[in-house]
């Protein structure tokens, strides 16, 4: 059985986005681009913070769905490349047109079964909220 993507390692995340930083003609960034995986993450598959030039990506749903974690890689190292305020326009479709990959901007992954809870303070927040009476 192979293992799940939540298990690469630093240094093997840290390769692939070398891979396609070079592929863009872009690995003067690879230093500054760093993919992690964050177990905070929900529904998203993955996130960018392109100023930081931080990958986030969501270990639940990739352990789910194995064959998404270059797709969702590339699309946010598009992002990153691309910058903040390039959003999911020309400049980001063009780059994931070039590393060969559709423009896709959502997933329709079945997030049914994942346990989405954040912790406590969450789970809290999630109670109904009733208003206290009126004071006369």
């Amino acid at each position: 059985m192979k293992r799940p993507p939540s298990t690469l390692t630093q240094p093997a995340l840290r390769l692939i986005v070398r891979c396609y930083l070079r592929r863009l003609g872009e690995e003067h960034r690879a230093d500054r681009v760093r993919a992690v995986f964050n177990s905070r993450l929900r529904t998203a598959i993955g996130r960018s913070d392109p100023g930081r030039g931080r990958i986030y990506l969501n270990p639940r749903l990739l352990d789910r769905y194995p064959q998404e974690l270059i797709p969702t890689l590339v699309h946010e190292l598009c992002h990153v490349v691309a910058g903040l305020r390039a959003g999911h326009g020309p400049r980001w479709k063009g780059l994931m047109r070039r590393l060969g990959f559709p423009p896709d901007v959502y997933h329709d992954l079945d997030v049914d079964g994942l346990d989405l809870r954040r912790g406590r303070r969450a789970a809290r927040a999630a109670r109904p909220h009733r208003r206290p009476a009126a004071r006369r």
